[in-house]
């Protein structure tokens, strides 16, 4: 069931310009990339399909609003790689000289071999991609001891409130027995009291 509530699927279609299909096929190619969506999106589907997948692939990447501070962090992400991306395509026309090493250029061209990537600047690309993933792994690694920390909390506080609950059942269930004894108790001095009478009332009768 879609959550139409979600905070963070508000601010993702506030994000996403739907008439702009360049952008759409960039989305579909980044939830692709993440796992959410299984198979690419057609270079000729119509826009208005396109965009209905985009947001169900978003249901799916921010599922849920106790994961409120998780997608916020995602859609930050989102956003950062799509600001990279129109980078990379601003400079893609210029070119940029760099001189490095024998061996870093050695490992570079293993690089560029292992991934059948076409140049060197992809090479870097790639690296830089993979610098960034590492970033965001740490950060969801935080962010999930951070929620982890919190569910402990959580049962800790739990635990507490089921003690004091047993607590006040034992102190509920002392009183009631206080409170039995003591109209036990009331019940045999009335009854000792009677006694007492009706043996007061039995000598006067006798001394007459």
């Amino acid at each position: 069931m879609l959550d139409f509530n979600n905070p963070t699927i508000e601010a993702f279609e506030k994000f996403m310009n739907f008439r702009k299909r360049e952008m759409l096929e960039w989305a579909a190619e980044y939830f692709q990339k993440k796992g959410v969506a299984k198979n690419s999106i057609g270079k000729n589907e119509r826009i208005e399909i396109i965009k209905e997948n985009i947001l169900k692939q978003a249901f799916h990447y921010f599922p849920l609003l106790d994961r409120r501070e998780q997608n916020q962090e995602k859609l930050s992400q989102m956003k950062r790689s799509w600001e990279q991306y129109n980078r990379r395509k601003q400079n893609a026309k210029k070119v940029r000289t760099i001189s490095v090493d024998n061996e870093i250029y050695l490992r570079l061209k293993v690089i560029k071999k292992k991934h059948n990537l076409k140049n060197f600047g992809e090479v870097i690309g790639s690296i830089i991609d993979g610098e960034a993933r590492k970033r965001e792994l740490i950060t969801l690694e935080q962010n999930n001891q951070i929620l982890e920390n919190r569910l402990n909390k959580s049962k800790e506080l739990e635990g507490k409130i089921l003690a004091q609950k047993d607590q006040l059942k034992e102190l509920q269930n002392r009183i009631d027995l206080l409170e039995k004894n003591n109209a036990t108790l009331i019940d045999t001095i009335q009854t000792i009291n009677s006694v007492m009478k009706t043996d007061s009332t039995n000598q006067k009768v006798e001394s007459c």
